[in-house]
Parts: C-alpha cells; structure tokens; sequence
C-alpha cells in the first residue's frame, strides 16, 4: 500500500498501522524529512487494516480505514 501524505511545515515523520481498531500500533520511519509519499509494506492477513500519520511536530492525522484485497 502507498501512503501519500504532505506537511510543509515540519514534514512526515511516520507512518502508523494497526491490524484492528483497539490493536497495538506499529511505527514505521520515513527516511526523508519532507517526505510526501511512503510505500509501506505490511506482513498480515487481515482484510481491513487503519492507517495515520505523524508530522515530524507530533501532529496525528486521523486513522483511515483501508480494505485490502
């Protein structure tokens, strides 16, 4: 899956993933600052998995509900 986010303030920090709504959530770096785009790849057989992302000031974008197929 590709997460596409953009901040012009202090940029993409990380990517968060959870494999259910109340599950333990997994961090995952961007290697570039003002990245504005991550592919993220995730081992799992879920089929809906919620996803975030976190500026590199701690800003938390809303979790989004992703089906996979």
């Amino acid at each position: 899956m590709t997460v596409r986010a953009s901040d012009k303030n202090s940029g993409i920090g990380k990517v968060q993933v959870k494999t259910s709504a109340s599950g333990r959530i997994t961090d995952i770096a961007t290697s570039s600052p003002k990245a504005s785009s991550r592919t993220v790849r995730v081992n799992t057989k879920k089929t809906r998995l919620w996803v975030r992302v976190v500026d590199r000031a701690g800003n938390v974008s809303k979790w989004v509900t992703v089906t996979v197929k």
